[in-house]
């Protein structure tokens, strides 16, 4: 995948602006170019790592709190082998007393891991040993764009609605008919972004702009 400078997206994002670099400071436009970035990756997961548990299994335990590089946790991998994912109402009604559980007393191996909320898993039967390899896959925390050479990996299509999420967000300052007419970059994000979401149950929020007809 190329790789966009924040000067690169900086430049696009001028223009939708008339490139005024004045009203509009770069502090500003790196902010809004940083938010759009987290907000698509959010969306899409287009950032991607493989970053494996600090401290490694402990004996006994089951909770684990996730490394803070991963935002949304898709595998897991335990000892090099997958771990069956389950959701929490499935492995309470499947495993009753599954927090109490361990390998050395059910016999068998680490097998499934669970989400709890976004910052911490759980896996069963908790390891009875401690000191297991756990790596994690999953989507991962974007850089921080801060110098004009940092760079993030992006296709041109993400670079482009990069483009249209900060023009939207940078005039929200002004208001009145520059506002209005910069909501259209807002309506054209949206309409990118529906074809490749990863959430289909995303419920995206809608503002309509009023213009004064002249008398």
């Amino acid at each position: 995948m190329p790789r966009f400078t924040l000067n690169d997206l900086d430049n696009m994002v001028l223009g939708t602006i008339e490139n005024n670099s004045v009203f509009y400071t770069l502090r500003e436009r790196t902010s809004a170019i940083n938010e759009a970035i987290r907000i698509i990756n959010l969306h899409t997961g287009f950032l991607r790592a493989s970053v494996e548990m600090p401290g490694w299994s402990v004996a006994n335990r089951s909770v684990y709190d996730m490394p803070a590089s991963i935002l949304i946790p898709l595998r897991m991998e335990y000892e090099g082998r997958y771990l069956h994912p389950i959701g929490l109402r499935a492995i309470g009604n499947a495993y009753p007393e599954w927090r109490k559980e361990t390998t050395a007393g059910t016999g068998a191996a680490v097998a499934r891991w669970v989400r709890l909320g976004l910052k911490r898993i759980a896996v069963h039967p908790a390891p009875s040993i401690g000191g297991q390899d756990m790596l994690f896959y999953g989507v991962a925390e974007p850089p921080l764009l801060v110098n004009p050479t940092d760079t993030v990996p992006l296709n041109d299509e993400l670079a482009d609605e990069i483009k249209d999420y900060a023009g939207h967000i940078l005039p929200l300052k002004e208001g009145g008919a520059i506002f209005a007419a910069a909501s259209l970059y807002y309506q054209e994000f949206i309409r990118k972004r529906k074809k490749t979401e990863q959430w289909t149950s995303m419920k995206w929020p809608a503002y309509f702009v009023e213009t004064k007809v002249a008398q």
